[in-house]
């Protein structure tokens, strides 16, 4: 999978990643997917795989759209098979499928206000319209898709039309792969249309510490939103229990720093407790040394 950033554009050759974004008060849209190619396969000095396109053709996706985007039209794909084509075309500089996985920010805006946020500099207001949601779950569909992806930029459960959002994700059959939120959101009617069967296959939940006093220091916003989203947490476990549902797995993320690294042992007795799936430890660090 590549990372990309607006200056990759001139030089990707391979549709593994489409990432869609709202940030710095404008919308951009990498589209890795409908690329022209840097160069044509050179057929005399290479052997052609049995799947790959004559010269004298447009290079296209290998995989047609069909009405499950995870499967070719004789059957389950492989990540090998994804793997390989992604790999024909960084080596014959052409995109020859994908993009495989699409990480969309639906929302520049956040309700928190998190002292460590990367995004936070520059987020503005704006959100991808429910309409261009749509249309881009029939592109990728029809691109061969295998999962999307919601994160940000902002907050994705903060979106003005979070319910229809979910709701037309479902609708065009697309995997869910992941979400990662605060999960302040995360309940009622949100919580209930990602428990749906085969909607949602995880939910990150960036709780980032063990406490609703360095909760409210973190993430700048009141405590008592510390234990709205514990409680989120149970009552969506309680309910995936009560359908008997493996998914959406949940994992609970935290942010270990100097200022609550003394908590790692409540941190994880709290992961326990709300018997989550994984419970995820990520490291802050800074680039100057004298802010340590």
């Amino acid at each position: 999978m590549f990372e990309l950033s607006p200056t990759d554009l001139p030089r990707i050759t391979a549709g593994a990643l489409l990432r869609v974004a709202c940030t710095g008060c404008r919308v951009y849209e990498l589209r890795v997917a409908k690329l022209l190619p840097t160069k044509q396969p050179d057929n005399s000095t290479t052997q052609q795989p049995a799947t790959q396109q004559p010269a004298t053709q447009t290079p296209s996706n290998p995989y047609p759209s069909n009405p499950n985007p995870c499967q070719s039209s004789a059957g389950s794909t492989s990540p090998a098979t994804d793997r390989d084509a992604i790999l024909r075309g960084v080596r014959d500089g052409v995109a020859y499928g994908g993009p495989y996985h699409v990480e969309i920010y639906p929302a520049d805006r956040c309700n928190i206000d998190c002292f460590f946020c990367s995004t936070a500099a520059i987020r503005g207001t704006d959100e991808l319209p429910l309409s261009r949601i749509e249309e881009l779950m029939a592109e990728c569909k029809e691109a061969g898709t295998r999962s999307v992806r919601l994160a940000g930029g902002g907050e994705p459960l903060f979106h003005r039309k979070t319910k229809d959002m979910l709701r037309a994700i479902a609708k065009s059959g697309l995997p869910l792969e992941n979400i990662t939120t605060n999960a302040v959101l995360l309940r009622d009617e949100i919580a209930s249309i990602l428990l749906g069967e085969n909607v949602c296959d995880e939910i990150i939940v960036s709780l980032n510490t063990g406490d609703a006093e360095t909760y409210a220091s973190m993430m700048q916003t009141p405590a008592r939103n510390f234990e709205r989203v514990v409680e989120n947490v149970r009552k969506l476990i309680a309910e995936r229990k009560r359908l008997k549902r493996g998914t959406p797995k949940v994992f609970l993320q935290f942010l270990v720093w100097k200022g609550n690294y003394t908590s790692i042992r409540r941190m994880y007795n709290l992961a326990r407790e709300l018997d989550v799936d994984a419970i995820i430890f990520n490291g802050l660090s800074f680039s100057n040394r004298n802010s340590r």
